[in-house]
């Protein structure tokens, strides 16, 4: 995967970023770590997370976010 250096910054991203809306609610904890491990794997960088994604879900506390930091 490309990647490439994001301008005014030290960091390097890929062109592709892999989305999180879904974690710890429809793709659960160890689905989401498959997935963010074969996205690194392949050289991604960038991954687009909010502290929204998932409180769409009963008892939802941005379940994405928790998935993703652990």
């Amino acid at each position: 995967m490309k990647q490439f250096a994001l301008k005014d910054t030290n960091l390097i991203v890929s062109e592709l970023a892999l989305g999180t809306s879904n974690f710890g609610t429809v793709v659960d904890e160890s689905r989401a770590f498959v997935q963010m491990d074969t996205f690194f794997d392949m050289g991604g960088r960038l991954i687009d997370t909010a502290h929204v994604y998932g409180n769409w879900e009963a008892g939802g506390d941005s379940p994405s976010e928790e998935t993703v930091g652990k």
